[in-house]
């Protein structure tokens, strides 16, 4: 579907993420300090163990009161990793799986185009042709989209203000579509 408007939903995008980051700590500490690859010192691996699962128990203080990123933290895990299993491959293998889970999580997005309306998430899609919508309107930055089965959407924009040029157009553009396929069907 082309689309003339692209909206982005607020939304929890950024709490998975670190919820999944913080997984991977507990299952990166508890690699370290339950399996004993013969590699490093038992010393060194409950040491770089036991400072990951630091991390993954501090995670939430550190964001919010020193005010380091989820990306540093996963970041400074992998090197405690590398250092406590003298295996940079352990590490790179970790930091795939992370970047492909960070990759694969994305904020729901709204397509509104010529042909209907598109909400796209993670888990999949949903489209709606302009003849099953009955209204779609931005107003203070929440996109109202009534459909003529009842199901009525109302989702918070991330960036009402980039997203969109004007809320009055965007409007005016939404009414003319449908206007355009009440005349088409009546």
């Amino acid at each position: 579907m082309a689309s003339n408007y692209r909206l982005r939903i607020l939304d929890n995008t950024e709490t998975v993420l670190r919820t999944v980051i913080r997984s991977f700590l507990f299952f990166m500490a508890a690699g370290l300090l339950l399996v004993d690859m013969g590699l490093s010192p038992s010393w060194l691996r409950y040491t770089a163990g036991g400072l990951i699962l630091a991390l993954a128990f501090g995670q939430h203080i550190l964001e919010r009161r020193w005010m380091i990123r989820w990306q540093w933290i996963a970041i400074a895990a992998l090197i405690l990793l590398a250092v406590g299993t003298f295996s940079p491959w352990l590490s790179v293998l970790f930091f795939l799986f992370g970047y492909g889970a960070v990759r694969f999580i994305k904020a729901p997005e709204i397509e509104v185009g010529e042909e209907g309306v598109r909400i796209v998430r993670t888990w999949g899609s949903q489209a709606f042709s302009w003849n099953e919508i009955t209204r779609v309107l931005i107003r203070d930055g929440l996109l109202t989209i009534d459909l003529q089965n009842n199901t009525l959407y109302q989702l918070d924009l991330l960036d009402a203000e980039s997203s969109i040029p004007n809320e009055a157009v965007f409007n005016q553009f939404c009414q003319t579509q449908l206007d355009r396929v009440t005349s088409i069907s009546g």
